[in-house]
């Protein structure tokens, strides 16, 4: 899947931080406007209250101008509060007890129903807002007594102001949320696509592995979350890769190990059948029939070795090594693998130097025998006549040992080096076919090694030797004898 086939996790980014932004941030400014306007309504609603109170206590004052009704007279009074203040007095009216007019300074026309009017009490100044051809108007009144006689006084304010202002801060607000959505519209969409340059990175890079390009890694950023991931990632990758070099290493090895048994198996088949097939034809020569016999009983042989072999490099493969704790002095079981090849080497005129600090080592002792013989067998095969092989071994810290066989021998290439210990790999055919070498003891030894936790190194130059070293679990104590 292609990054393009699916929403970008960018525009999710984008999208929902701006989205997220605009719901909180007007919706604050609309909480924050709203308790301007309401506060500045209450102050306002307050102040008119008092003013109203002292419009009221003028009237007292004038209450004999009532009580002579003489309205006029205390109509010219009242206007000077309507023409000379400066608060926004809109009119003064005074009602007597029924509802009926007595005063109107300033005649607004106003024909609906009166419930500030309906509502005015003796105990307190009652206010009501109303709407007034447009404009927001407060209304305040209440009750009072002059002589026996009971007044209404009303007052009306313009507040239209307070929602004029208002309406000018959500003008602002709307202007200033358009020009920060914008900006952050903008700087979101920087950040966002630096986010997720990275994760892009990281899907460009896993789309090429999918492909099979395992060489791909993907770019280290900073040590954030993100980075941490794309080292994880290329951590995992050169695990892969290495796991994928070692499995085809593997694989080639497992070939080689079919394709050299193929050709071990069918040069001494194809010999049987082919000197089987010249003695059934009877009329050879006595010299001819033996001489097929002859090569008849080497090729079975040879089968017969080849599966013995075979056979033991399975079993020491499969063997659960019961003895891997057992403790054996170093010393003797080097002696013994050197018993069981003393007539090769007396073959070849070849001397042994051994140089061994006995010590207790823990494995099997059959199969570290074993192991011995076959790295000597091959240091007898690979060295001239009247050549040396030295072992030397020693401990070298308090639980291991180092045990090294040294050859003067042929040598093996660098390019042979790493072969070696496959089975039935040869580095020099044409001496194993005279020696009739199968070519699976390393191969063996690499199994005994594996089986008993010993560690197993070759160092080999051509023309100089062989250094075969082997380190080996011991007891901590050594025998002094």
């Amino acid at each position: 899947m292609k990054v393009g086939d699916t929403v970008k996790i960018w525009k999710k980014i984008f999208l929902y931080s701006i989205i997220l932004f605009i719901i909180l941030f007007n919706g604050a400014g609309v909480v924050i406007i709203e308790n301007i306007y309401n506060r500045n309504l209450e102050n306002t609603i307050v102040s008119y209250i008092n003013e109203y109170k002292s419009i009221r206590n003028s009237i007292y004052l004038n209450a004999d101008l009532l009580s002579r009704h003489s309205p006029d007279i205390l109509l010219s009074v009242i206007k000077n509060y309507i023409y000379g203040d400066i608060s926004g007095v809109k009119n003064i009216e005074i009602f007597d007890k029924k509802n009926n007019i007595i005063l109107n300074a300033k005649n607004l026309g106003i024909t609906s129903y009166r419930e500030e009017v309906q509502k005015a009490s003796i105990k307190e100044c009652k206010f009501i807002i109303r709407e007034i051809e447009g404009k927001r108007l407060l209304f305040i009144g209440s009750t009072f007594k002059v002589d026996s006689e009971t007044y209404k006084l009303i007052i009306t304010k313009d507040i239209n102001f307070i929602s004029e202002e208002r309406s000018k801060n959500y003008e602002l607000f709307i202007l200033l949320s358009l020009v920060v959505t914008v900006l952050l519209a903008i700087g979101m969409y920087i950040i966002s696509k630096n986010i997720t340059n990275p994760i892009i990175d990281l899907i460009n890079v896993s789309n090429s592995i999918t492909k099979g390009d395992y060489s791909k890694r993907a770019k280290e950023y900073n040590n954030d979350e993100i980075g941490i991931l794309s080292k994880n990632f290329n951590r995992m990758m050169k695990e892969i890769e290495d796991k994928i070099k070692e499995l085809n290493i593997i694989n080639e090895q497992k070939q080689r190990f079919i394709d050299n048994l193929t050709h071990e198996m069918k040069t001494p088949i194809t010999s049987i059948i082919g000197y089987s097939d010249l003695l059934l034809k009877g009329n050879i020569s006595e010299e001819i029939r033996l001489k097929s016999l002859d090569y008849i009983n080497s090729q079975g042989r040879r089968l017969e070795n080849l599966s013995t072999s075979l056979i033991k490099l399975i079993m020491i493969r499969n063997k659960q090594v019961e003895n891997q704790k057992e403790l054996s002095f170093i010393k003797d079981i080097t002696i013994d693998a050197i018993k069981s090849i003393e007539y090769k080497l007396k073959n070849k005129s070849m001397n042994i130097v051994v140089d061994v600090e006995n010590s207790k080592v823990y494995g099997d002792k059959q199969l570290t025998i074993l192991l011995i013989t076959n790295i000597l067998d091959n240091s007898i095969k690979a060295s001239e006549y009247k050549s040396k092989i030295i072992i030397r071994g020693e401990a070298f810290n308090s639980s291991r040992y180092k045990l090294k066989i040294v050859d003067e021998g042929f040598g093996i290439s660098k390019e042979d080096l790493d072969k070696v210990i496959e089975p039935f790999y040869m580095v020099d055919k044409s001496r194993a076919k005279v020696s009739k070498n199968l070519g699976l003891g390393l191969a063996i030894c690499q199994e005994i090694c594996i089986s008993n936790n010993i560690e197993f190194y070759i160092e080999s130059e051509l023309s100089k030797g062989t250094t075969v070293t082997l380190i080996l679990n011991m007891e901590n104590t050594k025998d002094e004898n």
